[in-house]
């Protein structure tokens, strides 16, 4: 996709971040609206195709949460939805679950934003294809067996979402931001396996409630075929990456 076809809709109720936010992106060549509240960008969205969302999260007229539930819920995988934040108390489990596919903290790196915006325009498989930039040498290796994804999801073995996956993880878990290798095989209706690589997002360190302890993985690699497989079985989802702690509550 051409820079100059990518339309984006920027939204802050901070007129100075909009400014600057349209410029960069307009020296992009991107396509560039904007919008002072979720209520706002809201209307936009249902008149106008959008390929990306960059929204504040906390906003008076409209928050940006609701906006992204607003949206997933119209269509879960278009437009793409990225939050930007000064507040850090938004947990990252929460985030991805309602669908987006990642935060910036405020002020950021225009770099940093530019490659995420990037990634997020590719298809899942073409985006799982892609060389990645963390290193290759997984410093954690997980395996799940199930006769089927409702029985591993039942046992909250592993949850799936369109971009990621709740893997289940008693022992000490990695770093966050750590590079992780998974396999796991279902066995019916097909037999599958879906062997990948992943980033380590967020922690579920101790089970409660009957949560277990676990690891909040997004997918940065699988192979084209198993990529075509997983998009087939888990791209209409709404969850980017599946909190337990909130399938447990809804």
């Amino acid at each position: 996709m051409k820079p100059e076809d990518v339309c984006i809709l920027v939204v802050d109720d901070e007129p100075m971040i909009l400014e600057i936010l349209n410029d960069l992106f307009t020296a992009f060549q991107f396509q560039v609206d904007t919008a002072i509240c979720g209520n706002e960008a809201w209307e936009l969205v249902q008149q106008k195709s959008y390929n990306l969302v960059l929204t504040d999260i906390r906003m008076p007229s409209g928050d940006g949460i609701e906006l992204t539930k607003k949206i997933k819920a119209h269509h879960p995988s278009h437009p793409s939805v990225l939050f930007m934040s000064g507040f850090s108390d938004l947990l990252n489990e929460e985030i991805y679950h309602i669908g987006a596919e990642g935060k910036f903290t405020k002020p950021f790196d225009a770099k940093a934003v530019r490659q995420a915006i990037q990634l997020c325009l590719l298809a899942p498989e073409a985006k799982w294809a892609q060389p990645f930039a963390t290193p290759a040498t997984p410093i954690l290796n997980i395996e799940k067996r199930g006769a089927s994804v409702a029985l591993l999801e039942s046992e909250k073995s592993v949850l799936f979402g369109r971009g990621g996956l709740f893997i289940s993880h008693a022992f000490t878990p990695p770093e966050r931001g750590s590079t992780v290798s998974f396999s796991i095989e279902i066995q019916k209706p097909n037999h599958v396996i879906l062997k990948g690589l992943g980033l380590v997002r967020w922690i579920q360190k101790h089970g409660k409630s009957n949560i277990p302890p676990g690891l909040g993985i997004e997918i940065i690699h699988l192979a084209p075929a198993e990529a075509k497989v997983y998009h087939e079985l888990f791209g209409k989802l709404i969850p980017f990456i599946p909190s337990v702690a909130r399938v447990m509550n809804e």
